[in-house]
């Protein structure tokens, strides 16, 4: 609330998916990019997103991390 951000984002690996879907985390279903060194690459890992205000919905389209992340 103090900074008032939108959502959390996390990268998580596989087997831990779950454990942050029982904390209300949610997984992106679409494609993640990140800005590195040698170019844009596809994410390696999953990210998921934790909603801060009950009223904000996660936006539709690929997401794209800019470099430095």
């Amino acid at each position: 609330d103090e900074l008032d951000m939108q959502f959390g984002l996390l990268f998580c690996l596989p087997r831990l998916i779950s454990f942050y879907e029982g904390a209300g985390w949610h997984t992106v279903t679409a494609a993640v990019t990140i800005e590195q060194p040698q170019g844009r690459v596809a994410s390696p890992v999953t990210l998921m997103y934790y909603t801060c205000h009950t009223r904000t919905q996660w936006p539709a389209g690929v997401v794209e991390i800019g470099w430095p992340w």
